[in-house]
């Protein structure tokens, strides 16, 4: 009787986490809000899927990390569906300098050839 509660009580949150072109996304930090509960961390297993058991009521929300995409959050409405979470690639955001020192120097003190690489360019290349 008292495991037929608890099972009543919890709520299981389960989903899968891909990329944009359908590849499923191992090794990602889920972590799950639920109310005022303190959060829950777990990590996508190698087919890309998580699931978290939690007792807390309230509102859900989902965030995944995952190195090299954009971090995701959902608010989730039903817990009780599978979520279906797709992850797209972290954007630059920064000028990178790459010098062949130690320090940073100033692009008119740099005693070699330079190349200035756009966002655009490294976004038009097929290179990962």
């Amino acid at each position: 009787m008292i495991a037929a509660l608890f099972l009543a009580l919890t709520t299981l949150i389960s989903g899968i986490v891909h990329d944009s072109s359908g590849g499923v996304v191992a090794g990602a930090a889920v972590v799950v809000r639920v109310g005022s509960a303190p959060e829950i961390r777990v990590m996508t297993g190698p087919d890309g899927r998580f699931t978290v058991d939690t007792s807390a009521s309230g509102d859900v929300i989902v965030t995944v990390l995952a190195g090299g995409f954009a971090e995701r959050v959902e608010h989730v409405i039903d817990p009780s569906k599978a979520l279906d979470l797709v992850l797209v690639p972290a954007s630059l955001f920064e000028t990178i300098t790459v010098t062949p020192t130690r320090s940073a120097q100033r692009l008119g003190d740099v005693p070699a050839s330079v190349s200035v690489v756009t966002k655009e360019a490294i976004q038009s290349s097929p290179a990962l």
